[in-house]
């Protein structure tokens, strides 16, 4: 049996010109979330989601920059699960990626 499961909803909450090491309480990264939550709908999870303050775990990694510069927001991965006949997961492979210019809504880009 196989199926395909959305797993990871990544929202990279870029600082846009912000440099270096800043930590998820400071002022700049608190305003850039802000702005952020302004510019979603009310309805959006994401808003929710932040207004309730969900953060990263403050870790900044070589890859966010790349994804900054191309100005991809979200990504979403899907992976493939194969299950045993008793339900439990036997083999897990990537399916896709799906990258996004906005943190919600809209399509991917090609």
């Amino acid at each position: 049996m196989a199926a395909t499961i959305l797993v990871l909803i990544i929202t990279l909450l870029a600082q846009t010109t912000h440099s270096q090491v800043e930590t998820a309480n400071s002022p700049a990264v608190e305003e850039h979330i802000r702005d952020i939550v302004r510019e979603l709908p009310a309805d959006s999870a994401l808003r929710r989601n932040l207004l309730q303050g969900a953060r990263g775990n403050g870790v900044h990694y070589s890859w966010m920059d790349d994804m900054r510069k191309l100005g991809i927001k979200r990504a979403v991965v899907w992976i493939d699960i194969r299950f045993d006949s008793k339900g439990r997961p036997k083999k897990m492979s990537l399916n896709r990626i799906e990258y996004f210019t906005k943190y919600e809504g809209g399509m991917p880009t090609p």
